[in-house]
Order: structure tokens, then sequence, then C-alpha cells
């Protein structure tokens, strides 16, 4: 049999236990959600989170080739995903819902990326988180896009990657943004996109090789 003791540490183990998991729980609920959190406090992790992701390219997770018009274009989509039907997204976009959120990660055409990135600075001054170049395989320079805004009740996360050819430029765009129900905070995001990056860096590192042979 136990000692008095014993029983008495036991359960002051217990208690404390209890204590420290209310406290945790008390601590997260108090963390704003996306939609409370301004620019101030999103921009930085978000910035601090794409120049050092500590991601690896997943080029498993779903196979780009050439489609129509010899444009790059996902052979199918991957289990658990899911796309639209109809001529925009067919082929060139695939979805996820988990956890509170949304991923998609889209395929575009772009005639004048020149033009798109003075667009992206224009229309979204105090959206942009980062505008940059990326140096991937081969030695090519590759424009970066990244930005975050509040839409409608979510928080909308944007990353835009820009491949040019002699035919223009492949974008590849990836959106992640919250089901506000949900209540999701920054450390809920960061942890979404640790998840799924790799997927997002895999795709673009196959549409740099598809662009880098059309040249």
């Amino acid at each position: 049999m136990l000692s008095a003791r014993m029983v008495l540490i036991c359960s002051l183990v217990a208690v404390v236990a209890c204590a420290a998991d209310a406290r945790l729980k008390a601590q997260e609920h108090a963390k704003p959600t996306l939609w409370e959190s301004d620019r101030s406090l999103l921009f930085p992790a978000l910035r601090e989170f794409v120049l050092s992701p500590g991601t690896k390219p997943d080029r498993k997770f779903v196979t780009v080739n050439k489609g129509k018009d010899d444009e790059p274009g996902f052979k199918s989509v991957p289990d658990g995903w899911f796309t639209w039907k109809d001529d925009r997204s067919e082929g060139r976009l695939v979805v996820l819902d988990e956890d509170g959120f949304r991923i998609l990660i889209r395929l575009e055409q772009v005639p004048d990326v020149e033009k798109a990135l003075t667009e992206h600075i224009q229309d979204g001054r105090r959206s942009v988180v980062l505008i940059d170049h990326i140096f991937p395989a081969r030695g090519t320079q590759v424009a970066r896009v990244v930005k975050c805004a509040h839409y409608k009740g979510d928080t909308n996360f944007m990353e835009y990657r820009y491949f040019e050819g002699r035919k223009g430029a492949v974008c590849v765009k990836l959106t992640v943004f919250d089901f506000p129900k949900e209540k999701r905070t920054l450390d809920h995001l960061l942890a979404h996109l640790r998840s799924h990056y790799g997927k997002y860096e895999g795709v673009c590192q196959q549409v740099a090789d598809l662009v880098a042979d059309k040249k």
C-alpha cells in the first residue's frame, strides 16, 4: 500500500499537471485569431518563414508535366486533394481543406512578369510582405512576391513565383486562408505552412525544369 506521503505527492503532481494544462489552454485561447492580428504581428513572422522555411521540396507530391498548348499542368490530383471542373482550373489547380485552412496551388500563364510585379506593388502596398528573387537549380532567377491580407473575415497568405521562358512565364501561386469559425492563430498558420510548403516547393522545382527545357 502507498504511504500517506506518497499519496499526497501523487495528488500534488496531478494538481500541478492539471493547472499547467489549464494554463496552456488559457494562453492558447488568449492569442489573437488571424483576423484579430494586424500586419505588425503577421508580416515579420511570415517574412522570416519564407526566407528560411526549413522544408524540403517534395517532388513526389504531384507530377507536373506539359499539358494543353505545351503549358505545365498537374498530371493528376493527389489523394485527399481536389480541384474544380472548369476550363481555368482543371489541370492547373489542386486544393486541400485541412485543420481549419484551405490551401490552393495554382499554375497560371503570365505574358508579362514586369507588369505583374508592378500590379502587385500598386494594388497591394499594404499587403506585400516581401518582393525578392530566388535562385533555384540551373542558375535561373525567379521573381517572388509574398502577400498577406484580410478578406471578408478570413486571412489570406499568398506566394507567387514567376518562371520565365521564351513565351511569357508561368506563375506558381500558393494561397492559404483560414475558415474564420475555426479561430485559427498565427501559430496555426505557420504550422500549416510547415506541413505543406515543401509540396509547393516541389511543384516549383518541376515547373522550373519544364520552363528551362523550353528556353
